[in-house]
């Protein structure tokens, strides 16, 4: 297994890894951790760096074969990806809403409401599962695959104008993304008129990117070595910082410290911003430019739990999904307590840390290719 490790790029590995430790710890509610994630700290969150990170990785993963085999060899391998998230969702779904009908059952309170919102008891789990097959009903926290599944039907089309130019695939993806902004273009959702959460008109272009990065990451990015890019990839950061870190939760009385009374640079976490994926791409930057890929650290141990994660990040995404709503259950049940948090965060980390573990050592299981 670990030959075929040192085959991939371990930053990106790395990367996932971390962001879907994030995700799972935002995924509990009034989790004090959760003031620690990428959220805090920038207009970004690890939802971008995901996204970001699986353009890279499809553009890595299918570009060559492409180039040397045709579309044809390409086309079937990413459209049983695309069924493999598919099925995942649903089952992750159903399994979901299990937990939530079995809890109800002995809990005394709602548990449809006070977990997932109104959109969990507005319907029947048969309804719920029958509308959740087209994808038009997404609980709360169940909208991550969804959006890659449908990422990944544009993929193709994306790599190919790439292939053409960058520019050019970069020039369509900011067309449809400010299409999508000013006429309020989305897909179908139960959830909300406005349509998806994450609206893959709109995130489309940060996968778009990725995959441009992915591209141009096969050959020397001058870029890199411009001198004074890190310096303003340093001061973006700061000032993102600076306007979005939760400031009144520690007690400092400015006015400006919440960005979403800024209308102008409302970044909330289900809409994509032109200085939110700046954020993004600093980050990534610095670490592209200070992080070699052969870095000896990326091979340590405690790396590796990590970088595990990151190479079966559908499967560790999964648990961590069912984990966090287990999560809430038991938030809402019992009694606010640091040791709780503590248990849930260092327990279900331990967990997704296992489950990249027993699937890096399954011989059958290959590695998540994008």
């Amino acid at each position: 297994m670990q030959t075929n490790a040192l085959k991939r790029d371990l930053r990106i590995d790395l990367l996932r890894g971390l962001a879907l430790v994030f995700i799972y710890i935002d995924h509990i509610p009034f989790d004090r951790l959760s003031h620690l994630t990428l959220r805090n700290f920038g207009y970004t969150n690890a939802a971008d760096v995901f996204v970001l990170l699986a353009g890279t990785s499809f553009a890595l993963a299918y570009a060559r074969r492409l180039d040397v085999s045709g579309l044809k060899a390409v086309l079937g391998p990413v459209l049983r990806r695309i069924f493999t998230i598919y099925f995942a969702h649903i089952l992750v779904l159903l399994l979901g809403l299990i937990v939530l009908v079995q809890a109800g059952r002995d809990a005394p309170l709602d548990l449809f409401s006070t977990i997932s919102g109104p959109v969990w008891a507005g319907l029947s789990p048969r309804d719920a599962i029958a509308m959740a097959t087209t994808l038009e009903y997404q609980p709360p926290y169940f909208d991550i695959l969804p959006l890659y599944v449908a990422l990944l039907l544009m993929a193709i089309p994306i790599l190919l104008l790439a292939r053409v130019h960058w520019a050019l695939a970069l020039a369509a993806s900011i067309a449809l993304w400010a299409f999508a902004e000013f006429y309020g273009l989305n897909f179908s959702s139960t959830r909300s008129d406005a349509g998806w959460y994450f609206n893959p008109l709109s995130w489309q272009f940060v996968f778009t990117v990725g995959i441009c990065l992915g591209l141009a990451s096969q050959r020397p990015a001058p870029i890199l070595e411009v001198p004074w890019l890190p310096l303003v990839c340093v001061l973006y950061l700061c000032v993102a910082f600076f306007m979005s870190a939760p400031w009144r939760r520690y007690g400092v009385p400015i006015d400006y410290c919440n960005i979403e009374t800024l209308p102008l640079l409302n970044s909330s976490v289900d809409r994509q911003t032109p200085w939110r994926f700046a954020n993004t791409l600093a980050w990534v930057f610095l670490i592209a430019r200070y992080v070699p890929r052969d870095a000896g650290w990326l091979t340590h141990p405690v790396t590796q739990l990590a970088t595990r994660m990151g190479r079966h990040s559908l499967a560790v995404f999964c648990v961590g999904s069912l984990l966090s709503l287990v999560a809430r259950v038991f938030f809402a049940c019992t009694h606010d307590s640091w040791l709780v948090e503590i248990a849930l965060d260092v327990g279900g980390t331990g967990l997704l840390a296992l489950t990249a573990y027993m699937l890096d050592h399954e011989p059958r299981h290959a590695p998540d290719t994008a």
